[in-house]
């Protein structure tokens, strides 16, 4: 199958492009660096919005804890009139 240019001449097929050295041409070392630039910027972008999602999941916990510890103090007073275990009452 023949392929056409942008001319409508057949184009013979070509093998890949190569260097001077018989072989395929890679990413240069500047492409590479512009890559992990790249990487870099987009890690330290991201790295305080993860650091927020930590500290608020830590403070969801706390809240949570709280509660329990209110409900069960809640629900402890109201069935018996006892001191609140470990208070320095009840001793």
């Amino acid at each position: 199958m023949a392929l056409l240019t942008h001319n409508g001449k057949v184009a013979a097929d070509q093998p890949p492009r190569t260097s001077g050295h018989g072989r395929r041409r890679g990413f240069t070392f500047i492409e590479l660096m512009v890559v992990l630039t790249i990487i870099v910027v987009l890690v330290t972008m991201a790295i305080p919005i993860y650091q927020k999602s930590i500290i608020r999941a830590k403070e969801s916990v706390l809240k949570n804890n709280l509660f329990t510890i209110r409900t069960v103090s809640i629900i402890s007073d109201s069935t018996s009139r006892a001191e609140v275990p470990g208070s320095v009452e009840s001793w």
